[in-house]
């Protein structure tokens, strides 16, 4: 599994500035800067009960209601980080949002492993933590 996005930087706004930036849709966040953040598996992953096939896929983090996200794996990979066309969207799973108190200027996107065929997957910026975990099928 690998990951590949851009890294931008608060440079002192706070993450509901920055988050107010998003897609012209208005709820999809790019995960990253410039282009698309690219998200590669051999394997195919359960993210819960809904399973990403082997793959190239482009990332985006859905805001619904209630502080509530979806971690979106999109069919469409390598276009610019704002054109999120959702009739390719394959895979919508829950992401949990925490509020962390080391805040990270820059985003950072983590592959954990954790046991033998699984993971956790995290997002943060500022003070913003979303989280999965995922497992090899």
């Amino acid at each position: 599994v690998s990951i590949d996005y851009g890294r931008p930087s608060l440079h002192g706004r706070t993450i509901q500035q920055m988050l107010a930036m998003k897609s012209p849709t208005g709820k999809f966040w790019r995960l990253g800067a410039d282009s698309s953040t690219t998200f590669v598996t051999d394997v195919p992953l359960a993210f819960g009960k809904k399973t990403v096939p082997a793959g190239t896929y482009s990332l985006w983090a859905e805001m619904l209601p209630n502080n509530k996200w979806d971690l979106v794996f999109n069919t469409q990979h390598g276009q610019w980080g704002t054109s999120h066309n959702p009739k390719l969207d394959l895979v919508k799973t829950p992401l949990h949002e925490e509020k962390v108190s080391d805040s990270a200027d820059m985003v950072t996107i983590k592959l954990t492993k954790h046991g033998m065929d699984g993971g956790h997957f995290s997002v943060q910026w500022g003070d913003l933590m979303l989280v999965t975990n995922f497992k090899a099928k």
